[in-house]
């Protein structure tokens, strides 16, 4: 019976995280049962296995990654809405003669050369298209750090899932333990 009771209590968190899950309410947020229940302990190394949980799994260092690259676009899409200035430089040689030898010898030596060193401004007036792209930029930004909660939410209710039930597998293995010593002393 009692193997049956962490069992049930064991289900019931499973049914309690995943309907937090979905409803995205935050773990500090209690759902209080109907019937009262005893919870047993989880074991002390849950923390620990959470951080190396964080530290190695892909999904979330993908979602973490995403959220810095979209901070890099958003730098950029900031950039944009700055006005340009740019140096421009060119050099030219002309080779002007009747024939063709001769004007490559031109060319060669430099005997027309032709410079051009310029500075170039230009700033959009209402620059709508740029300030929509930030815009773009900070919403993906925003769907990215959505992501990465779930992810690190769905991260949280499985390592919680899995320490309950050994916790309760390990409840059970004792308890049939303790059976099966009763059971040798009866048949004795």
């Amino acid at each position: 019976r009692r193997s049956e009771l962490s069992i049930a209590q064991n289900d019931l968190a499973s049914a309690e995280e995943l309907l937090k899950v979905k409803l995205n309410i935050k773990n500090d947020i209690t759902l209080i049962p109907a019937d009262t229940l005893e919870a047993e302990d989880i074991l002390e190394d849950f923390k620990e296995n959470l951080e190396i949980a964080f530290k190695n799994r892909r999904d979330y260092l993908r979602d973490k990654n995403s959220i810095e690259a979209k901070n890099i676009t958003i730098k950029m899409k900031k950039n944009s809405l700055f006005p340009e200035i740019d140096l421009k430089a060119t050099l030219a040689q002309n080779g002007l003669h009747s024939k063709y030898n001769q004007a490559l010898q031109d060319i060669i030596e430099d005997s027309n050369p032709k410079y051009y060193v310029g500075l170039e401004f230009s700033f959009p007036l209402e620059n709508n298209e740029a300030k929509s792209e930030r815009k773009k930029a900070d919403l993906e930004k925003t769907i990215a750090i959505i992501t990465l909660q779930k992810t690190e939410r769905d991260i949280i209710s499985s390592i919680d899932e899995k320490f309950r039930a050994k916790n309760v597998k390990k409840i059970h293995h004792s308890n049939m333990q303790r059976v099966l010593a009763l059971q040798k002393g009866k048949l004795e």
